[in-house]
């Protein structure tokens, strides 16, 4: 099934949320570590408006908030971006630096990022901001630990969130982009679900071949309808991923460029049609 979309501007939470800002600004940072929590009053009016949207929709259109993330601070970065080795060195360093690079996890530096807009996002719920509905994760262990984090005591007890293997960063030759195994991944992450089928070991990673734009265009097309249509009837959607990845996304949507930092977070507002 192909999906259309159109990227929705004018709604705002004054200080807060801004749908033409987020959907122009070309370095979108941190936005809700800088910004008030909203008022009650705000968000009551954006809920109220965003119901408006909803009620104009056909049977086969729906629309949502997305709030894109982009993971914490890896070990991969600080090593190769912190310049202590350049990426040519340690690209296919496989033995050595195998246990850093190959789905790193979060640097301390990465886990404040996540744990930082845990407490962002409880001060806006507690204005009125909705909650997600629904969590999907790129299934490496850097997005993983950023979704737990960052939505720790929030998660509804019966809600697991979903690894979906195209949400994956642009792959290939780069060991920090190969995933561990299914098995690992579950024992690490038991409250998030597997969708099926999911490989045991990780197919798409190619230590010859690194993944051309097109075809990370082409993955995350793929990513963003399975998330779109598993959670059809969800208003409200968190998606855990990468730079590369969500740069592709954004376009896929017909979104306009952004540059997240580590740890940055991006609303988006989408009308969906079958």
């Amino acid at each position: 099934m192909s999906l259309s979309y159109e990227v929705v501007h004018g709604l705002s939470v004054p200080s807060f949320f801004d749908s033409q800002a987020s959907s122009t600004s070309s370095n979108v940072n941190d936005p809700l570590l800088i910004r008030p929590a909203g008022s009650h009053e705000a968000w009551f009016d954006f809920r109220r408006r965003f119901e408006e949207l909803k009620g104009q929709c056909g049977e086969d259109q729906r629309v949502k908030l997305l709030w894109i993330a982009r993971h914490g601070e890896g070990y991969h970065g600080e090593i190769v971006w912190g310049r202590t080795l350049s990426e040519s060195q340690i690209a296919y360093a496989c033995i050595d630096w195998w246990d850093v690079l190959a789905d790193p996890l979060l640097t301390p530096v990465g886990e404040s990022q996540a744990k930082a807009w845990n407490e962002a996002w409880k001060a806006a719920v507690a204005s009125g901001m909705p909650t997600p509905e629904r969590w999907y994760c790129s299934p490496m262990r850097r997005t993983a630990s950023t979704l737990e984090l960052t939505f720790d005591s929030l998660l509804p007890p019966h809600i697991r969130p979903k690894f979906i293997e195209n949400l994956r960063e642009h792959h290939g030759v780069h060991t920090c982009d190969k995933r561990i195994s299914r098995t690992e991944l579950g024992s690490l992450f038991p409250n998030f679900a597997f969708p099926d089928p999911f490989s045991e070991e990780d197919i798409l990673w190619d230590p010859d071949h690194r993944e051309t734009e097109e075809e990370l265009r082409t993955r995350l097309s793929k990513a963003v309808e399975e998330v779109l249509l598993d959670g059809w009837d969800s208003t409200f959607i968190s998606i855990t991923s990468h730079s590369g990845a969500i740069r592709a996304m954004l376009k896929v949507i017909g979104h306009s460029p952004v540059q997240l930092q580590t740890g940055g977070v991006i609303p988006v507002i989408l009308k969906i049609s079958k």
